[in-house]
């Protein structure tokens, strides 16, 4: 373990400055530093930053009565595009095995998928505030009650998220305001 004064790179830009510990495992190429307030992990194919359990692809610090305040500067939107999100779990109840739930953030505010049974497409306004999620129209195709079932619970959820977050891991939870959730892991299109 080695303590030294790290300088953070994301893009060419400089982040932050600060004190760091270093460790690497032998014969281990990856590197991990624990900054003040965040973390950087990488390898040759690309540096990330987690703040906290989030994963940011840039950081901002922000000076507020002499305290910095570390937080996610990305354009949130590019971490929700450009892959397809395959649900893992509605809610703490898993998903039906061999079922396909998805998620396609696509341009222009559109929103497609499948919801276990059916497609599905819909909207979604991604500001400030949060993430919200308009009632999605789907196709009409009956499936067994157990896939209709599981389909009305992701659509009802769906229809009521206020918020998002990815993980360090790269899962995407999105969250209502009573709690409620849906976990999706992205696969790269």
């Amino acid at each position: 373990m080695l303590a030294a004064i790290a300088t953070l790179l994301l893009s060419g830009n400089l982040l932050s400055s600060m004190m760091a510990q270093t460790a690497q495992a032998p014969g281990n190429t990856s590197v991990q530093k624990e900054l003040i307030g965040f973390r950087t992990k990488g390898n040759e194919a690309g540096w990330h930053v987690e703040i906290g359990d989030r994963l940011c692809l840039q950081t901002v610090v922000v000076l507020l009565d002499g305290r910095e305040l570390h937080g996610c500067g990305d354009q949130s939107l590019a971490l929700l595009q450009g892959a397809e999100w395959v649900v893992e779990d509605i809610n703490g109840k898993g998903i039906i095995d061999r079922s396909r739930v998805t998620l396609n953030f696509l341009e222009e505010n559109r929103l497609v998928g499948m919801a276990s049974c059916n497609n599905y497409i819909t909207t979604y306004s991604l500001t400030g505030e949060g993430l919200t999620i308009s009632q999605a129209a789907a196709t009409l195709k009956a499936c067994t009650p157990a896939l209709m079932n599981q389909e009305q619970l992701f659509l009802e959820v769906l229809k009521n998220i206020q918020q998002f977050e990815i993980s360090a891991d790269g899962t995407l939870i999105l969250q209502t305001n009573d709690q409620r959730t849906i976990t999706a892991r992205g696969l790269t299109q």
